[in-house]
């Protein structure tokens, strides 16, 4: 029904790729924005295996290895300075994560992959919780590490039992109890893959949650950050109703 929705969607990335593989219009906080881009098209190109799309996908996902630390997390601008930062780190793995399943040829990309279970872990705090730019006890932060995990091979590790632990009565509430729409979306993902009475318990609150606030129109605007807007709102809401 979407199909050509989605496929000028394709083309309108594609073309705004620079030769380099970087994204031309990805706004003042790129990382992200070369991070989802690169998401979306590995995704796309392993769901169509789309010829076309091969060479787009692999180059943007070099810059993404290419601006891994050393410690295998991520930062603005991808510099490789002191500075760390998870919230950037998340996207950046579900971009490589989605690449590794379409089956690219980029040269590092498991040893980077491997790097980023370190990278992430480093924010982990001894509450259970996950730091924003180093250890910390962030429990909106919480479901983006723990995802992380999972999807890096580690759902059963300690670090993400414990975090389970600490946000097992986290009940979302709109429009901010239990991280707004940036942190219901990574829980959502993290609960759904741990299954069993986490993910029961969680379900069964936020989708009546997300059906009631949706707008007439069909959008949702939270507002629960600064720089929240409806199509970040309702991208992240769909996203959590397809889980």
């Amino acid at each position: 029904e979407f199909g050509r929705t989605v496929e000028k969607a394709i083309r309108y990335l594609m073309y705004a790729q620079e030769p380099n593989g970087r994204f031309k219009n990805a706004g003042p906080n790129y990382v992200y924005g070369h991070a989802i881009a690169t998401y979306a098209l590995a995704e796309s190109y392993g769901m169509t295996q789309m010829v076309i799309l091969k060479e787009p996908v692999e180059k943007a996902v070099q810059i993404i290895i290419d601006g891994q630390q050393a410690g295998g997390a991520f930062n603005y601008g991808y510099a490789k300075d002191g500075r760390r930062d998870l919230s950037v780190t998340g996207w950046q793995i579900q971009a490589l994560e989605a690449a590794k399943f379409a089956n690219v040829e980029n040269k590092g990309l498991q040893e980077c992959l491997y790097r980023c279970v370190a990278g992430v872990k480093s924010f982990a705090g001894p509450d259970g919780g996950f730091g924003y730019d180093g250890p910390g006890s962030s429990l909106t932060l919480a479901g983006a590490g723990i995802l992380c995990l999972q999807l890096l091979g580690q759902g059963e590790d300690a670090t993400v039992t414990g975090a389970f632990k600490a946000t097992q009565n986290m009940t979302p509430a709109w429009p901010k109890e239990g991280g707004g729409t940036y942190g219901w979306y990574y829980m959502t993902q993290a609960r759904y893959l741990k299954n069993g009475p986490l993910w029961d318990s969680w379900s069964k609150a936020v989708l009546p949650m997300l059906v009631k606030n949706q707008q007439e129109d069909g959008h949702w605007e939270s507002g629960s950050t600064s720089s929240a807007c409806p199509v970040y709102d309702t991208t992240l809401c769909c996203l959590s109703l397809e889980v």
